[in-house]
């Protein structure tokens, strides 16, 4: 048998910081300020409860109580003028930006936005919940249905259930449902795991030429819109004003950053789990990897009737779920403050 542990952590892309992790038992992630749901009881790493903590990019700032009323919100024409250029506001302290958070492509301002500013934003995160069985549970084996319907008779399939990766040679015909022998624990212990994020950098462009335009409205000036790379735009069209103001419904990407962020947050001291209904919840990989690097087809381990062709296979992993739920997801307490904060408003850039 071959054994393949892995962390993995979701990647901070533009629109949200999320972050995932993976280990033994089921996870939830609790927030302050909201209840969510128990997690469920799906394989390792399994996630449920409530939603993230602090997301600094969000669509168009509706309700959202940090915003300051006494700020002018003013939509922008974004009519074309000039030589391919756009209509912005540059009028009641917004001016024309250029956000490479949400561009396709890096390697700094272009020429037409000569200056560049890095400013920091909140990254997120979660407090999550990790479940333990007490004591063996959903330590049974894999047992694989064929035939119309999955409806023939069980066979045992030769994989261990710890996850490490079974090198056999076993030929999964389709369609196949396949189903997790065993009972969930007597018992579930819990335990908090802080996956809280700190600050991450937003960088910024400006000094472009602010160009009058019989096209744009009194208020605003016509700009270049941001080169293309590898087809892609190097960033999206701002506008930017200071302090936390809502954006213009034709500006729906939002970004509160500034010269930093103090993160005073952290996770309560306590979360509980609870045993599952079920065993339903693991996931099976195939592979042709001696050690199940690269997945050919994941299927689910609940009973369900699989009709899609799993293809060639050589090596196969699976981890039993923990058989546990979270009842009680922990809570994130305290808050993200943003030094001298800037808001973005930002078109997509594609």
């Amino acid at each position: 048998m071959r054994r393949l542990v892995a962390i993995v952590v979701g990647p901070l892309v533009g629109l949200m910081a999320c972050n995932a992790l993976t280990g033994v038992g089921d996870l939830a992630t609790g927030s302050s300020g909201s209840s969510g749901s128990s997690g469920s009881s799906g394989g390792p790493g399994g996630e449920g409860g409530t939603g993230d903590g602090a997301i600094p990019f969000v669509d168009g700032a509706s309700g959202d109580a940090s915003v300051d009323p006494n700020i002018v919100v003013i939509t922008p024409s974004l009519a074309a003028c000039g030589n391919d250029g756009l209509c912005v506001t540059n009028s009641g302290g917004w001016s024309p930006a250029l956000n490479l958070v949400f561009g396709g492509a890096t390697g700094g301002c272009p020429s037409t936005w000569p200056d560049a500013k890095t400013y920091k934003a909140p990254a997120g995160g979660r407090c999550a919940c990790q479940c333990t069985a007490n004591g063996a549970a959903c330590a049974g084996t894999i047992d694989a249905r064929t035939g119309v319907a999955c409806g023939g008779p069980p066979t045992t399939l030769p994989v261990a259930n710890d996850g490490g990766c079974t090198d056999t040679t076993m030929a999964l015909p389709t369609p196949v449902s396949l189903t997790q022998t065993g009972t969930p624990p007597a018992s579930c212990n819990g335990a908090v795991v802080s996956n809280l994020g700190g600050k991450e950098s937003v960088e910024t462009c400006a000094g472009v030429a602010l160009t009058p335009s019989a096209s744009c409205d009194a208020t605003e000036v016509c700009v270049p819109k941001p080169p293309k790379q590898f087809g892609l735009p190097v960033g999206s069209v701002c506008i930017a004003h200071d302090g936390q103001a809502g954006c213009p419904k034709n500006l729906p990407m939002r970004v509160v950053a500034g010269s930093d962020v103090i993160d005073g947050r952290s996770c309560s001291a306590s979360c509980t789990c609870a045993p599952a209904a079920d065993c339903k919840g693991g996931k099976l990989e195939t592979s042709t990897s001696p050690t199940c690097a690269s997945v050919t087809r994941t299927l689910d381990v609940d009973g369900t009737c699989n009709m899609g062709a799993t293809g060639p296979a050589t090596t196969f992993r699976y981890a039993a779920p923990s058989g546990c739920v979270v009842k009680d997801p922990p809570q994130t307490l305290g808050s993200q403050t943003i030094v001298q904060p800037r808001t973005f408003c930002c078109a997509s850039p594609f």
